[in-house]
């Protein structure tokens, strides 16, 4: 990666024959931990690492944890912000309702309650 010249995503600049600077990302993973990898990851045993092969268009995961508790994870994180949403959405119309019914008063057409 060529972190010092603009160029489109994985193109090189024509006039630059010479990379100034790479990026990477490493990460250890704990002895005895257990990993769920969705995905091609290549073992390494020379160097004792792990290359991702993140294609284009394919699913990637690689998380702590068993498939189960992957899947309960973000099941979980799913129906937090669901329902977090239609929290937002019964707040938002409770606001709209309220507003609209202030105009209709400060306007003299009545909107609230019947006298």
């Amino acid at each position: 990666v060529n972190v010092n010249t603009p160029a489109p995503g994985g193109v090189a600049p024509p006039d630059r024959t010479e990379v100034d600077g790479y990026e990477t990302r490493e990460s250890v993973v704990p002895i005895g931990r257990r990993v769920y990898c969705l995905g091609r990851l290549t073992l390494d045993k020379d160097k004792n690492t792990l290359t991702l092969d993140r294609a284009p268009n394919k699913p990637f995961v690689l998380q702590y944890g068993t498939e189960e508790e992957v899947i309960q994870s973000h099941e979980a994180t799913i129906f937090w912000k669901g329902l977090g949403s239609y929290g937002l959405v019964a707040i938002g119309t409770a606001c709209f309702l309220s507003a609209g019914n202030h105009y209709m008063r400060s306007k003299g057409n009545g909107g609230g309650d019947m006298e």
